[in-house]
């Protein structure tokens, strides 16, 4: 993923670029865990605080918006 604003590469394993797609389709933030557990057979906790993590970065450097 490129921020276009500072120029900086960010780099997403499948799982992340999985979240990545389902928070830009506007799926629940709340459904994701639920759905990425399923497809990646995956802890539904685990990946919930995967999320958080992800989306905590993702606000900090600027590349998503809380709304």
């Amino acid at each position: 993923m490129l921020d276009l604003h500072s120029e900086r590469y960010f780099g997403l394993n499948a799982v992340g670029a999985r979240m990545w797609e389902l928070l830009a389709a506007d799926v629940s933030i709340g459904a994701i865990p639920a759905l990425i557990a399923k497809e990646f057979r995956a802890d539904p906790e685990r990946i919930q605080d995967d999320l958080a993590a992800l989306v905590a970065d993702l606000l900090q450097a600027g590349l998503v918006q809380q709304v």
